[in-house]
């Protein structure tokens, strides 16, 4: 059985690290993307100041097998409201169609209790993600954005 958990992203930041080169190798490497790292710093800044929602994702011996990491705040362009913007939700393939749609509606409630008015979720293309949220009608394509090394 898996457990879905809210937690500060901090704590399990170490844990996460394979699990963020795995997400990183099934959809970002082939686009160019850069492999990610999270400064432990900025992060710890976010939480304590309340604009982070980050969920866990647990087997039955406590080991972290996938999460949903999303900020929250005001875009520079829609100062009146505050979004929630997932920066990633991963699941280990073993644990995938057994958690997923708890893990983003979970993420959407607290970010809604915290104030968010709407949640964005980035996918890559293509990506069993980008089909995933394809498929539910109340999801639409805000923007596409494009990217390109400087």
């Amino acid at each position: 059985m898996l457990t879905v958990r809210e937690v500060r992203a901090t704590d399990i930041l170490e844990e996460a690290q394979p699990l963020m080169r795995e997400h990183w190798e099934e959809v970002a490497k082939a686009t160019g993307a850069p492999e990610p790292r999270i400064d432990p710093i900025q992060l710890a800044i976010l939480e304590d100041a309340g604009e982070t929602v980050t969920l866990g994702v647990f087997d039955e011996a406590g080991k972290l097998v996938g999460y949903s990491l999303n900020l929250i705040g005001p875009p520079i362009d829609f100062a009146n409201m505050l979004v929630m913007q997932n920066e990633g939700i991963f699941i280990r393939k073993k644990y995938r169609g057994q958690v997923a749609d708890q893990l983003r509606l979970e993420s959407e409630r607290i970010a809604k209790q915290r104030g968010a008015t709407r949640a964005l979720w980035h996918t890559y293309l293509d990506s069993r993600a980008d089909a995933w949220f394809s498929r539910m009608p109340e999801y639409r394509v805000y923007d596409r954005p494009y990217s390109k090394e400087l």
